[in-house]
């Protein structure tokens, strides 16, 4: 197993544990709001990384990401 798959399943985990975090606080406590702005930032950053490693094994592989959405030449 590739290391990029081992730091998107942590990036995974972490963002699902925040939000499990955050949900168990109750409203209006001190750090919601903090926990809140790091889930959604963590939960992006995991959507942002397993983009990039589609588009980076597709390359690998022989397609081209860009010419399927029909941005390139």
């Amino acid at each position: 197993m590739n290391s990029t798959y081992i730091v998107g399943a942590a990036l995974g985990i972490l963002a699902i544990a925040l939000f499990v975090w955050r949900s168990r606080v109750t409203r209006g406590h001190k750090g919601r709001g903090w926990l809140t702005s790091a889930a959604v930032f963590v939960w992006f950053i995991w959507i942002a990384y397993c983009g990039f490693l589609i588009g980076y094994n597709a390359g690998n592989q022989g397609f081209s990401v860009l010419s399927l959405l029909h941005i390139s030449r």
